[in-house]
């Protein structure tokens, strides 16, 4: 098992928070209760499925967003926007705590 990215540190004044999220469009933004994200991650709480086989994230001040992909189809593996069914995903970010 490989471990990708880094692993993270609380900095003085930051907090970390998590949770869950059942995609309904190939993005998914949400704001967090955080000043601003300095780092987080996604990964899938169950198996891919064909419609639903990865999610990345990005972020800017306090909104995430992560993106949901597929394959374009069984012989040509190009990223496109995923469609339902969806799998649950699972995302984490630290950032300042708000004051």
């Amino acid at each position: 098992m490989a471990l990708h990215g880094a692993l993270a540190a609380l900095n003085p004044g930051e907090k970390m928070i998590h949770g869950t999220v059942l995609p309904v469009a190939a993005t998914t933004a949400l704001v967090l209760a955080l000043e601003g994200i300095r780092i987080a991650g996604v990964s899938f709480n169950g198996a891919p499925v064909i419609t639903h086989t990865s999610s990345s994230v990005t972020w800017s001040g306090a909104t995430l967003t992560i993106s949901h992909w597929k394959p374009t189809d069984t012989t040509l593996t190009t990223p496109v926007a995923a469609t339902t069914p969806w799998i649950i995903v699972a995302w984490w970010a630290i950032g300042q705590a708000p004051r």
